[in-house]
């Protein structure tokens, strides 16, 4: 599964907005966010139609932070298995190469030139072993 396919499958509509529907069955977001309606992500690929010409490309978790703030605060409203939260527990520092870094709780930290990559690897990393 593509790190776009495990984000789908793991917000599954709970987006964090009015979850309004257009016509062709797109949840609409306050925020502007427009999302296909996705009956199994499983089965699509990135670079799939969704049949009203919406390519799963457009969801652009690894560059707006509209896409990728809802799937982080999801994440941190779990919980492992002996109680403790998910929390970030490195966001946004600079290594000493100038990379941003990003850190869940008991996961690997990511770093990257751009902190929204540094974090969108981060949350897939999450998101994958969660899945497992």
């Amino acid at each position: 599964m593509t790190n776009t396919q495990i984000i789908i499958k793991f917000m599954s509509y709970e987006w964090g907005c009015t979850h309004k529907t257009d016509k062709y069955g797109y949840h609409q977001c306050e925020e502007g966010v427009t999302i296909p309606a996705l009956k199994n992500p499983d089965i699509h690929k990135e670079d799939d139609f969704d049949g009203h010409g919406f390519s799963f490309k457009q969801l652009k978790f690894s560059s707006d932070w509209k896409f990728l703030m809802p799937v982080i605060e999801k994440i941190l409203s779990l919980k492992f298995e002996d109680g403790e939260n998910y929390y970030l527990r490195t966001f946004g520092m600079k290594d000493e190469n100038n990379n941003y870094m990003v850190r869940i709780n008991r996961h690997q930290l990511f770093t990257e030139k751009n902190l929204i990559k540094s974090a969108y690897l981060a949350v897939s990393d999450c998101l994958r072993r969660l899945s497992n």
